[in-house]
């Protein structure tokens, strides 16, 4: 049966959209998946059997299977996390600063979790007084809904407490329980559907921040960590929870506690890069601290007994910028400021959650391309770095490789920055290296170089590895992300192409040997870019691919495409349906036959949240009856998560 979808008063045929089973339970709809699962492994898996095999023992034999991570100091006791070989998942433990002792806290290798064939902890906490107290959400299923448990470290007896949360411990509302008497209450609930909610805590540890955001405006809303009366929870709810300033559509701040009062980063008055302003209390009026820099994204910042610091983005490169306080008059000493250096010129930093705010202790994570991670504690005052830890890779040389960041020219004559990789010895430069290019390129995303284990396979058998820092990510900043989404998300596309054929012009490689790849949104560029340029490549790859667009955009009752609105348009607007229509790959696969596809490989997931299974399902099922030339059969596969 062909189903007819009518929007905007006008008809849609839609002759896949019988695989769409909400309950997934429609024998008919699960046998053709389970045909698909067996296709794949007849036409994919098996015949590629032994490179499959050399492939996983290449990746095992680069791994440390017994390994920790770096403890986190919290009052007098150190936190970690380890494996251990043979096991799967990650322990978590703790010790008394003096003592080489360590206590398991939380074990998802244990027996009582064995029943779960999926496991994933979402977040992590430890009571305050360190007593015997945790908080974990744990998702059990795989589809990213997550139970939020308490477990009692002493008599390790566990209850839950909520469920259907997301990663974190909050949704859209935030409960407060008496653990003892098991009393609930709503402190905060958001009602807009385009909203969510979380809690973080400020660096100073004074204040606990609420959170409310979409993507375009954000509100905050503050609570004193350290008042007594937080334990009355109606007291709390009525005196104790402050909005810092009220929202306004599209205006994004984020508040942070310093010595001389609340610092904020807003983008108020269009200032899309963002600018920093010093708030000497939570209703007062903000002054600027910095000048506005177009060029310069401040993507965020941290806070620590002297200094502030200023995460600062530009060229697809984050600079960190250590600035001292004037504590006498509320300032910031600019005339002392300095940039973090770094080893690299291209290189991938981010900031640890758990910083030690008093003395002055900046730990952060660095790698790039060809640098493994390590873990750096720097000091702010002194300078000096300490190496923390460093990831050993087995078999791997830096020196053996080469990075470059090189610039392809867009449509329009911008720089698309492409940060790319490649052995030494195995570069030709003569257009016979075969090629993988990634990209993304939405909701403002970065794709940083930094260290990707898996690629040290391509690089040794010849590929040159490419990120393609396109448009509608914010590798560049603001100004960037905006010029990729709403009705200039054609950048995002034509800017993969320019880099596709800069590539190509260069001789890194040819079509025959170009591959691509992109993963959900991601996915969508894959799919818009093969309809628009298939010649360009000899294989793609769509992770849970974003195909469908017209279709699930104009449904309300699929989860978060309500919230999708602020990235993509709301498509009950003829303008934006009708540019939403013009490059949704499931709408504009061409249907002739003098048009060859590469080879593709699509993978789906059946509970995926985010992209719906059908989407990538129907997609290959219109493929494959479509008139293109297809360079080898295609296939799907949802149990095992891929589709050929």
């Amino acid at each position: 049966m062909i189903y007819s979808h009518v929007y905007h008063g006008e008809t849609f045929k839609d002759s896949y959209q019988w695989l769409r089973d909400d309950s997934r339970q429609n024998k008919d709809v699960l046998s053709y998946l389970d045909c698909e699962n067996d296709y794949t492994r007849q036409n994919l898996v098996d015949p590629l059997k032994e490179l499959k095999n050399t492939l996983y023992k290449e990746f095992v034999s680069r791994m440390q299977e017994d390994d920790q991570d770096v403890p986190v100091l919290k009052d007098n006791f150190l936190y970690f996390k380890k494996v251990e070989k043979g096991k799967q998942y990650q322990i978590y433990c703790r010790r008394l600063v003096d003592s080489k002792e360590e206590r398991v806290l939380l074990d998802l290798n244990d027996e009582e979790f064995k029943k779960h064939s999926f496991l994933n902890v979402g977040s992590y906490s430890v009571s305050v007084d360190h007593k015997k107290i945790i908080a974990y959400s744990l998702d059990t299923f795989g589809g990213e809904s997550y139970k939020v448990r308490i477990k009692d470290t002493t008599t390790n007896e566990e209850k839950e407490i909520a469920d259907n949360s997301y990663y974190s411990l909050t949704c859209y509302k935030i409960m407060m329980q008496n653990i003892k008497t098991g009393e609930n209450c709503v402190v905060y609930e958001e009602t807009d559907p385009k909203f969510s909610v979380g809690l973080s805590k400020s660096d100073d540890k004074k204040y606990i921040f609420l959170h409310s955001q979409s993507s375009l405006t954000r509100e905050v809303r503050i609570i004193d960590a350290n008042d007594p009366r937080k334990g009355n929870i109606e007291k709390l709810i009525a005196e104790d929870v402050m909005c810092f300033r009220q929202r306004e559509v599209n205006h994004r701040y984020y508040i942070q506690s310093s010595p001389i009062g609340f610092l904020v980063l807003s983008n108020k008055e269009n200032k899309e890069n963002f600018q920093l302003y010093l708030a000497p209390n939570a209703n007062s009026s903000w002054i600027e601290l910095l000048p506005y820099d177009k060029d310069v994204y401040l993507e965020d910042f941290r806070i620590f007994k002297d200094y502030l610091l200023l995460f600062e983005r530009s060229s697809a490169t984050v600079k960190v910028r250590v600035i001292p306080f004037l504590f006498e008059s509320s300032q910031l000493d600019i005339a002392n400021s300095y940039y973090i250096e770094m080893e690299d010129e291209i290189y991938s930093v981010s900031d640890h959650k758990e910083q030690q705010f008093e003395n002055n202790i900046f730990r952060f994570s660095y790698s790039s391309l060809i640098q493994p991670e390590k873990v750096i504690d720097f000091n702010l005052k002194t300078r000096d770095k300490i190496i923390k830890k460093e990831r050993i890779v087995n078999g791997f040389s830096k020196s053996d490789y080469c990075v470059k960041r090189l610039y392809a020219k867009g449509h329009d004559d911008v720089n698309i920055p492409l940060s790319l990789v490649y052995k030494k010895a195995l570069f030709k430069g003569d257009g016979t290296n075969p090629c993988l290019l990634y990209g993304y390129g939405s909701y403002g995303i970065c794709i940083d170089p930094s260290f990707r284990s898996n690629w040290i396979s391509y690089l040794d058998r010849g590929f040159v590895c490419v990120i393609a820092h396109i448009r509608g990510g914010g590798d560049c900043g603001r100004s960037w992300y905006n010029n990729g989404k709403f009705l200039s998300k054609k950048n995002t596309f034509k800017d993969f192409i320019s880099s596709a054929e800069f590539l190509l012009d260069n001789k890194f490689t040819s079509p025959a040997k170009l591959a691509i790849e992109g993963r959900s949104a991601g996915g969508l560029l894959i799919g818009a870019v093969l309809n628009e340029r298939p010649e360009l490549f000899t294989a793609a790859v769509a992770g849970v691919p974003f195909v469908d667009v017209i279709n699930t955009m104009m449904d309300e009752s699929i989860p978060l495409t309500i919230n999708e609105y602020e990235e993509w348009g709301n498509p009950n607007d003829k303008t934006f349906f009708d540019y939403m229509l013009s490059y949704s790959p499931y709408n504009n696969i061409p249907d002739d036959e003098n048009i060859s596809f590469p080879n593709l490989l699509v993978t789906a997931g059946l509970h995926d949240p985010r992209v719906q299974y059908w989407e990538p399902t129907k997609y290959v099922a219109k493929l494959r009856a479509s008139k293109i030339k297809k360079k080898v059969k295609t296939g799907v596969n949802s149990k095992l998560g891929a589709l050929s």
